[in-house]
Formats: C-alpha cells, sequence, structure tokens
C-alpha cells in the first residue's frame, strides 16, 4: 500500500505493507519490545484491535498456537 504521512516536518509518501500479527493480550507487551526495537522505523505503528467475540476453535488454536513447542 502507499502511505503518505506528516515526519520531520514534512510530508512523506512511501510503500509500506500492513502486517497483521495474532496473539494474546498477555504476549502483546513482548511482541510490542520486540517491534519497536528491531522494526527499521523510528516509531512503528502498532495498532491494537478489541476483540468482542472469537469463535471457540480459533481462540483454542491462537492460545495453542503461542505455546512453546516441546522436545
Amino acid at each position: 500500500m502507499t502511505s503518505i504521512y506528516r515526519w520531520n516536518q514534512g510530508i512523506e509518501q512511501s510503500s509500506e505493507h500492513r502486517v497483521v500479527i495474532k496473539t494474546t493480550l498477555s504476549r502483546l507487551p513482548g511482541l510490542s519490545e520486540f517491534l519497536e526495537r528491531d522494526h527499521p522505523y523510528e516509531v512503528p505503528q502498532i495498532i491494537v484491535l478489541p476483540v468482542e467475540a472469537v469463535s471457540e476453535g480459533y481462540e483454542r488454536w491462537v492460545i495453542e498456537s503461542l505455546r512453546p513447542e516441546s522436545n
């Protein structure tokens, strides 16, 4: 997508990719810390959308997907 935004007293335009990351609220602080530390942007866009409802199967899949793998 093309983003147009104000930065350093000017108008910028750049090509960007939107990324959706699925996680749990308990893992959000670690994810945010990682993105802020390792993202190439000085101020990465991190938006958290509230979940009003989710199917049981999907919620179970997300939680199971985030468990550390045991060897």
